[in-house]
């Protein structure tokens, strides 16, 4: 008998190293998930992933047809069929929302239509969000035939499209929803905290005003931006409230509503009208702010740096201290008149062959138009000779140097000039030195959260750049670039996947219910084999 249970342990022991790898393999064969971008800017607090997730080139892996314009000829109305919101994307499947009232599921690997759901009157620019294969959406109308000119939030199942639940508000849902503990959040004429699974009310915070920019949700409070309570309607301020009960934490007043809000480590980062604001997150208390040069843009946070689409920014920061301005005196002399700041854009650059010279047009500001015209006065160029000189610097080396003509100098200190053209010989310095001076160039800048101080930004790979999300080194995107139209129909009418190389294949889930089904006779064969052992 000992003998026998000897076996036994033995066959037990065999059976322990057979399994553990086995269900270890299963295990990670039906708990691994590709890299998502469920909501907008990726989660409840809008913590995009690092731009290098994002393609590396402009190659069109697919491109899915939202559709086409759908107006009767000479209607003037906007129902055209043309993508209206940043995708998201979950379990291979990417979401995106369209003018024609329909939400389509497109299938990344292959750009095939798995489903679409028709809506009402969508609701202009709002993103969908997916979790746990539920996807959320919010409309300015109920489904027809309802007719009601309130809106709605719908809850689909993201495999079939499939209605499980709606939420009727009251008025138009036009923010993009996020979700976030089993809750899902959204403004309309209020904040409103809904369960997930039932979709019943847990909370309503009224608002002052329509709430249509995205919720941030961060460590269980909620962030938003609306008109200050009790005060003056053209007071705004930011709002802080506990996400669990929708109770107010803390408000801090701001000059404009064109605000994007996230919040990372402590931090509540805020773009206003040009400005960064850092705030503190159990107060509300102003930290820091930074001065962007841009009317606004969506913002967000990963690994404590803040990143915002402004002009003006190249991606070797800071720029303005590469460009300086120096104007000759004497023959020995010369003084710093201008610098980077001084600059309000740059034009494209043309090649004058006669001279052989490429042309760089500039605008000065007001400021810096100021400045040169003092700086004239000041020294006397316009009773000088033209020995004067204007002398341009890059990164501290001299690329421009030019006699200042007593005939403009003694126009600048008529008027202020604001309009200059600087000649370069070396056309990749030219378009270096534009990229410095251009703030109509859309560029990203990066900043400490808790500092402040610019952070390098090396790649920006579409980031931030229009409609557009980006995992696993494939970029989603629509609009002008891509579009080949011209016009707004025609140029969204496409979502497109850039990259090196498609994504990858989901593995087949018929392959993994026969390898289970491999699996339990392998099983079952040890287990007859050990009672067949103990018979003996």
């Amino acid at each position: 008998m000992n003998e026998c249970i000897r076996k036994f342990s033995n066959h037990i022991r065999q059976i322990t190293i057979l399994l553990i790898p086995l269900f270890a393999s299963i295990y990670s064969i039906q708990t691994s998930a590709a890299a998502d971008w469920p909501m907008y800017y990726s989660d409840a607090n809008h913590s995009a992933l690092n731009p290098a997730n994002g393609a590396k080139t402009e190659n069109v892996l697919w491109r899915f047809e939202i559709g086409r314009i759908i107006d009767p000829p000479g209607d003037r109305g906007i129902n055209h069929s043309f993508a209206i919101s940043s995708p998201v994307i979950s379990e291979k499947t990417v979401y995106v929302r369209s003018y024609d009232d329909y939400l389509y599921a497109i299938d990344i690997n292959n750009s095939k239509l798995r489903w679409k759901f028709k809506i009402s009157s969508i609701s202009f620019g709002a993103s969908p969000a997916v979790v746990d294969g539920t996807v959320y959406i919010g409309s300015s109308a109920g489904i027809p035939p309802e007719s009601e000119p309130s809106g709605y939030i719908y809850a689909l199942d993201s495999t079939t499209g499939k209605l499980k639940w709606k939420y009727q508000t009251g008025y138009y849902v036009d923010s993009s929803p996020a979700v976030a503990n089993g809750i899902v959040y959204f403004g309309s004429d209020g904040i409103f905290a809904l369960n997930t699974q039932s979709g019943k009310l847990k909370w309503k915070y009224d608002t002052k005003g329509t709430i249509q920019s995205p919720l941030s949700i961060y460590a269980g409070t909620l962030y938003y931006s609306d008109l200050c309570s009790g005060a003056q309607s053209n007071t705004f301020c930011i709002y802080a409230l506990d996400a669990a009960e929708g109770k107010l934490k803390w408000t801090h007043e701001i000059e404009t509503n064109y605000v994007s809000i996230a919040a990372s480590n402590g931090v509540v980062l805020a773009s206003i009208d040009g400005f960064i604001h850092a705030l503190d997150g159990t107060k509300g208390n102003l930290k820091w702010d930074y001065q962007t040069n841009s009317s606004g843009g969506s913002l967000f946070v990963s690994q404590d740096i803040v990143y915002l689409k402004i002009l003006n920014v190249s991606k070797t920061i800071p720029d303005y201290t590469r460009f300086e301005a120096k104007l000759k005196v004497d023959s020995n002399d010369a003084a710093n008149i201008l610098d980077g700041s001084a600059i309000d854009g740059a034009e494209p650059l043309e090649y004058d062959a006669r001279a052989g010279l490429w042309m760089l047009p500039v605008t000065l500001t007001e400021d810096g138009a100021t400045k040169l015209r003092k700086a004239v006065i000041d020294f006397g160029i316009h009773n000088a000779s033209i020995s004067h000189s204007m002398i341009v610097y890059l990164d501290g080396i001299n690329i421009y140097e030019a006699p200042f003509s007593p005939s403009l100098a003694h126009s600048i200190e008529t008027v202020p000039i604001r309009n200059l053209v600087i000649s370069i010989e070396n056309e990749t310095t030219a378009e270096e030195l534009r990229k410095v001076l251009d703030r109509k160039m859309p560029e990203i800048i990066g900043l400490n959260i808790h500092t402040g101080k610019l952070a390098l930004i090396m790649d920006r790979n579409f980031l931030n750049e229009g409609q557009v999300a980006y995992v696993d080194g494939i970029s989603y995107i629509y609009g002008d670039k891509f579009g080949y139209g011209g016009d707004l129909q025609a140029s969204y009418t496409y979502l497109y996947a850039l990259g090196d190389t498609p994504p990858t294949k989901p593995t087949n889930p018929k392959y993994i219910a026969g390898f289970g089904i491999i699996a339990s006779l392998a099983v079952l064969l040890t287990i007859l084999k050990i009672i067949k052992t103990v018979r003996r």
